[in-house]
């Protein structure tokens, strides 16, 4: 149930947002501090919803794994990013 609610939230940030018309998007993935997984295993677990979601816009959806908090933050308020996922305390900086 969880991954569908990620993946749903995923999917309606994708299209609602106003994206340009691209040969690919990105996607970040920003797991915070707190989570001790490696950026490889980040890449595999999050793969598959960059998968469905490039099916589901036509477009390729290329995954970024984010190194820096504060870069990707930055990247999303210019719109850089088609959509993040992240803690919730993460995504709410993004409007700040």
């Amino acid at each position: 149930m969880k991954k569908f609610g990620v993946a749903a939230v995923a999917a309606w940030m994708l299209l609602s947002s106003p994206v340009r018309a691209a040969e690919s998007l990105l996607m970040s993935v920003d797991l915070g501090d707190t989570e001790v997984i490696s950026n490889f295993d980040t890449q595999q677990s999050y793969q598959a919803l960059a998968n469905y979601l490039s099916k589901a816009v036509g477009a390729q959806v290329k995954l970024v794994v984010g190194q820096n908090a504060t870069t990707e933050l930055q990247r999303s308020r210019t719109g850089y990013y088609a959509m993040m996922v992240a803690p919730a305390h993460v995504i709410a900086q993004i409007w700040l």
